[in-house]
């Protein structure tokens, strides 16, 4: 039998949060249950030094900011599926939304 080899399907590594904000949660950034964006955490996670939970019904994202950019980390049965990237959480909730469904 073959052994199922992961990386075949991914071209390219799936960027991840750095080392530094990975032991600092900061809370909920947004939810698709109501579609809203906590703006407070939201400017804390500016300082870079954390990261905040996406709860949605077909995913889990992680989310962070570097390097002028809001990046999500997308989990789907704990296994990370994708990063997305954009300047605002509204713009990643977006594009989450968009490629892996909305409630």
């Amino acid at each position: 039998m073959r052994k199922f080899n992961i990386s075949r399907i991914f071209k390219k590594p799936l960027k991840t949060p750095p080392e530094k904000v990975k032991n600092v949660y900061m809370g909920e950034i947004m939810s698709n249950f109501n579609h809203r964006i906590n703006h407070w955490i939201a400017m804390k996670l500016r300082s870079g030094e954390g990261w905040a939970a996406y709860p949605a019904f077909n995913f889990h994202g992680t989310v962070w900011f570097e390097n002028g950019k809001y990046y999500c980390a997308i989990l789907r049965f704990h296994i990370h599926v994708d990063t997305i990237s954009a300047k605002t959480p509204r713009g990643i909730m977006r594009k989450a939304c968009r490629r892996w469904g909305a409630a």
